[in-house]
C-alpha cells in the first residue's frame, strides 16, 4: 500500500477551509497538522473550522514550530499574503529551505518573479532542497498561460490583450476591497494598489512571462495606467458598502511595450456591481475575445 503524503494546511480562512475539504476527499494525502494566525481558532477540530460539521482528528494550532516539527512532505499554504507580501515570501522560503515541499495560494508574483524581486530572494528558493510551487488562475492560468497556448493559433501577432472583467460584489475579503483596491472610500485615496510600482509588481510577471514565451524584449519599466470611477449609486457588497460617490469601479492597465510600441497588455476592469461601467467601443484583441466595459458585457 502506498504511504500517504502527510500534509499540513497553513490557515483556514477563505482558501484553506476548501484545502482541508479537498485533503480530507483525496485518498492520497494525510492531514497531520493545521496552523491559524487566529488565537481564537487554535485548540479548534480541523473538520469544524472548515465547515464539514464533523471531526476529523486534527487540532489547529498557532505555534508555527510545532508545526514544522510534524516534519510534512508537504505544506499547503492559504495564508492571506496580499497585504504581507515579503513576510509571506519570508516564510515560504524557510519552509523550502527546512526540506519542506510547499503549493502556495501566493504571493501570485512568484509564479513569474523574475525582474520583479532580486536575483538572491529567488536564488535563495531555487537553492532550497524541496520544491515551492505557487498555483493561481489570476496570475497564474488564465492571463498568462492560456494566453501563450492560444498563440499558437495565430499566424501573426501585433499586440496581446488580456482582459478581464469582474464583478467583485461577492468576493469576500475586506482588505483587499476596501485597503489595497480602495472600493467605498474616496475615488483619489490614497491606496497601495495604485502607488506607482505596485501594479507592475502584483501583475508584471503576468506582462514578462508572456513575452518571454514570444522571445520579446520589453522596454522598462512597464507601462501603468488607472481609471477609477466613481459608484453611480449605493451598492453593498459581502466585504464593503460603497456609497455613491465613493470608489466602485476601477480600470486600469499594465503595458510592455517594445521600442514604445504596446505588445504585451493586461487590463482589468474591476467593478462592485455590473452597472457600475465606463463606456467605451470594442478593440481588436490578438488572442481574447473582444469585450468592453459597460453593462452588457460580462465574463
Amino acid at each position: 500500500m502506498t504511504e500517504k503524503l502527510r500534509v499540513v494546511v497553513w490557515s483556514t480562512g477563505t482558501v484553506g477551509r476548501h484545502a482541508i475539504a479537498g485533503i480530507d476527499r483525496h485518498p492520497a494525502p494525510e492531514l497531520v497538522g493545521v496552523w491559524v494566525s487566529n488565537p481564537d481558532k487554535a485548540g479548534r477540530d480541523a473538520g469544524r473550522l472548515a465547515g464539514l460539521d464533523r471531526d476529523l482528528g486534527v487540532i489547529a494550532s498557532n505555534d508555527r514550530d510545532a508545526e514544522l516539527a510534524k516534519r510534512p512532505d508537504c505544506i499547503v499554504h492559504c495564508a492571506m499574503t496580499d497585504d504581507r507580501t515579503f513576510d509571506a515570501i519570508e516564510d515560504l522560503s524557510a519552509f523550502v529551505e527546512a526540506g519542506i515541499n510547499v503549493v502556495s495560494s501566493g504571493p501570485v508574483l512568484l509564479q513569474f518573479p523574475h525582474g520583479i524581486l532580486p536575483p538572491e530572494m529567488i536564488e535563495r528558493i531555487d537553492r532550497a532542497p524541496a520544491s515551492l510551487h505557487v498555483n493561481g488562475i489570476d496570475p497564474g492560468w488564465a492571463n498568462d498561460v492560456l494566453p501563450l497556448q492560444l498563440t499558437s493559433l495565430s499566424q501573426r501577432i501585433d499586440e496581446v490583450r488580456v482582459l478581464e472583467i469582474a464583478d467583485y460584489s461577492t468576493y469576500y475579503q475586506p482588505v483587499v476591497m476596501r485597503d489595497i483596491f480602495g472600493f467605498g472610500d474616496a475615488v483619489d485615496a490614497e491606496k497601495m494598489l495604485w502607488q506607482p510600482g505596485v501594479l507592475s509588481m502584483a501583475w508584471g510577471g503576468v506582462v514578462r512571462q508572456i513575452a518571454a514565451g514570444l522571445d520579446l524584449l520589453l522596454d522598462e519599466p512597464l507601462v501603468e495606467k488607472v481609471d477609477r470611477r466613481p459608484a453611480e449609486r449605493d451598492v453593498s457588497t459581502v466585504s464593503v458598502d460603497v456609497k455613491k460617490g465613493t470608489m466602485g469601479a476601477v480600470r486600469f492597465e499594465l503595458i510592455g511595450t517594445v521600442d514604445g510600441v504596446p505588445r504585451v497588455v493586461l487590463e482589468h476592469i474591476t467593478r462592485t456591481a455590473e452597472d457600475q461601467c465606463l463606456s467605451g467601443r470594442p478593440r481588436r484583441r490578438a488572442v481574447v475575445a473582444t469585450a468592453w466595459w459597460c453593462p452588457a458585457s460580462r465574463t
